[in-house]
């Protein structure tokens, strides 16, 4: 039996180890001598499970087991520390506990209690969730569509996913959710999905939007993917042309129909049946992404590409008009060994800087350029310029992302469509790499003829009226049709008028990619 002045060992109530934010870590229990040691001894210590596991055939286990472990004490020690490996088990959950404990090889020193609980504080914060997609299509008939969500980690609690519909497709009209919502994600489970059938109807209408949100009650956390689209195809597959007046004998501007001059194209079609601004001029409907491929609003201004809802096709959203570089290819070249030779006295030019980080403005140019003789009718055409620096790609013509930009791309190397088109798909805009050059009808189908547009409808193309105001000169947009009877030649289209017209493959022109559509 000790003696009355023995001293004494304890730990501290309500200890705590903290889980480490991921795989594993040593902490510590601290074990308080009442005065300093008086010899060397040893301290053996075992935890036994309680809330807290250390089963490691669990895959939720919290801590490594000791099992009559030691620790030395020095004389002169007032406290020690007993290690444990604490593990972080990716699943929220409640703090759990396990109890420890511990004896002295030398019965000179006190152990008055000796079951301390030990508490694991929980560090993994509420989950996370996403959709597995954030927009997709469909059509009318489809059934059993399945869209997942998932938690970035697991959590002992029954989540209910609280979802909001919105969109222009109305349920259980357009569509039937055949699962029912709140969407519930089971204890240490991941997933859960969205299941629905589209439903057939005899009505002849456009494209229509499901969307589904996330909202959150505090147990998750919705995610930079928290929102699922869903585009139902729509009967109509063709635009209009945009046209809202007519002729009247003296101007192309009245208002319509007219009796002495009938059958005027803005007389009958979509644009006078669905003539909403909202979405797009007069029977336009168009849907803006952004640069992930996430459906914005339609007032949104940063978005990566247009969706026209109508004929399914994806178009690029051009950079703002911006005036091409005045310096000679030899100013170019000078200016830019300069600051190679000597960047502490010579800076880069900020109108070159400028000119790489907005590398697709609508003012850049292209030769046509297709390796493919599938697609070139036997002329590839031209490469274009290159740069004189491959590490600086800027030229009067166009310019890419510099050596010094994340998104660089060595291969970018001459003012082509060709490359042109490699970088978008490089690059995943709207996160799509099938980009591609249009054909004539896609590309006139965009191209609004209507010159009176609308003062109220939101813009798509604000860069398409700033190219036409900043020049004088026709301005032609290239397609990906190479011309039959004169090879060296692709077609073109006027970005103003619309007209087509054959453009030999050496000139400079500009470049609107698009993808998807229905002539695919």
């Amino acid at each position: 039996m000790p003696p009355e002045s023995a001293i004494t060992l304890s730990i501290a109530e309500g200890t705590t180890l903290t889980e480490p934010l991921n795989a594993t870590s040593v902490d510590y229990i601290q074990v308080y001598l009442s005065e300093p040691s008086q010899h060397d001894f040893t301290i053996h210590y075992t935890t036994v499970d309680d809330t807290a596991t250390s089963d490691q055939s669990n895959s939720d286990y919290h801590y490594q087991a000791s099992t009559n472990a030691s620790v030395a004490v020095n004389i002169g020690d007032e406290r020690v520390k007993l290690p444990i490996t604490v593990r972080n088990n990716q699943l929220h959950e409640n703090d759990v506990s396990f109890t420890l404990s511990f004896t002295a090889d030398n019965s000179s020193y006190l152990i008055p209690e000796n079951n301390y609980a030990i508490n694991i504080k929980n560090s993994d914060p509420v989950p996370g969730v996403n959709f597995d997609t954030v927009f997709t299509n469909a059509k009318e008939g489809d059934s059993n569509l399945s869209y997942s969500l998932t938690l970035s980690h697991r959590t002992t609690s029954r989540l209910e996913i609280i979802i909001t519909q919105s969109g222009t497709a109305t349920a259980n009209e357009d569509y039937t959710l055949l699962t029912p919502l709140p969407l519930v994600i089971e204890p240490k489970s991941l997933t859960s999905s969205i299941d629905l059938n589209i439903n057939t109807d005899t009505n002849l209408e456009y494209s229509e939007l499901i969307a589904f949100s996330m909202d959150t009650t505090g147990t998750y956390q919705p995610g930079e993917r928290g929102k699922l689209s869903i585009l139902i195809a729509g009967d109509t597959s063709q635009n209009d042309t945009g046209l809202t007046t007519v002729y009247d004998g003296n101007t192309f501007n009245a208002s319509g129909p007219n009796a002495e001059y009938p059958g005027q194209d803005a007389e009958r079609g979509r644009d006078i049946t669905d003539p909403s601004p909202i979405d797009g001029h007069a029977g336009y409907s168009f849907l803006k992404h952004n640069y992930a491929g996430e459906p914005l609003d339609e007032n949104s201004s940063n978005y990566a590409c247009i969706q026209d809802q109508t004929t399914g096709l994806y178009i690029e959203a051009k950079g703002d008009y911006l005036a091409p570089l005045s310096d000679s290819v030899v100013t170019i070249d000078k200016r830019i060994q300069d600051y190679k030779d000597d960047p502490d006295e010579n800076s880069y030019p900020s109108e070159y800087k400028t000119q790489s980080s907005r590398w697709n403005n609508i003012a850049g140019v292209y030769t046509w350029y297709e390796p493919d003789a599938t697609l070139n009718n036997n002329v590839p055409g031209s490469l274009g310029s290159g740069f004189t620096h491959s590490d600086y790609p800027v030229s009067s013509f166009c310019s890419f992302p510099d050596s010094e930009m994340a998104n660089y791309d060595p291969s970018s190397q001459n003012c082509n469509s060709n490359t042109y088109i490699a970088k978008l798909n490089s690059n995943g805009v709207c996160g799509f790499k099938d980009w591609r050059l249009p054909t004539p009808s896609e590309l006139r189908s965009f191209l609004i003829l209507d010159t009176s547009v609308n003062p109220n409808a939101i813009d798509y193309f604000p860069p398409r009226s700033q190219l036409i105001n900043n020049t004088s000169s026709q301005q032609l947009v290239w397609t990906s049709a190479s011309a039959i009877n004169t090879p060296a030649s692709a077609w073109c289209v006027d970005i103003e008028t619309a007209k087509a017209h054959l453009c030999n493959k050496n000139t400079f022109n500009t470049t609107i990619a698009v993808r998807g559509g229905v002539e695919q």
